[in-house]
């Protein structure tokens, strides 16, 4: 599993002007620890923080998003998609962010994060599993933006698709952490 905790952080400054996204306090613990918690329930033993660059793995996983879903069931669609690549989508309508993914018949038809189309209802859910082939024509040793990867794959019909029903819970906007403070907290006080 490789968490991508590598990003600025912008819209969360001034908070992130001192420390990384996946350490910011939700609810009395460190955001990661929260993730790395979730990830061990799930049976997952191994994660690679990757803090700036991505490497070559195959579980790929947001290190701002908490994600309630069945990773096994995430791994076995990877499999049957015979596909070098699956993103796992939610049918989103624009409520928690932007819709960025045209999925229609199980399929990902196109997920474009720079210039969603107003037909998109689904949005990337944060958890990915990538061939290490799928990064061959990216550079090496410079920096590339795993959007692009995504939009790529998605043009050339080689990313698979999986949808989970189950919402996702993210700490890269101001109001996705007071919603995740929430959720946090009310599963603490339960």
């Amino acid at each position: 599993m490789a968490i991508l905790a590598g990003g600025r952080a912008t819209r969360l400054r001034p908070i992130t002007e001192k420390i990384p996204k996946s350490l910011i306090d939700v609810a009395g613990k460190p955001f990661i620890c929260r993730q790395l918690e979730y990830l061990c329930r799930q049976g997952v033993t191994k994660v690679v923080m990757c803090i700036g660059h991505l490497g070559e793995q195959f579980f790929v996983l947001y290190g701002d998003s908490y994600l309630l879903c069945d990773f096994r069931a995430v791994q076995q669609a990877f499999v049957q998609s015979d596909k070098p690549a699956l993103m796992t989508v939610l049918g989103n309508g624009n409520r928690w962010d932007k819709s960025n993914v045209l999925f229609q018949g199980g399929r990902i038809l196109e997920f474009n994060k720079r210039t969603p189309r107003p037909d998109m209802a689904h949005i990337d859910y944060g958890l990915g599993i990538l061939s290490a082939r799928v990064l061959d024509p990216y550079p090496v040793d410079g920096a590339f933006d795993l959007a692009d990867v995504y939009h790529d794959l998605s043009l050339a019909n080689r990313l698979g698709g999986f949808e989970v029903a189950e919402r996702f819970y993210e700490i890269g906007s101001p109001q996705g952490l007071r919603a995740a403070e929430a959720y946090f907290t009310a599963r603490e006080t339960a």
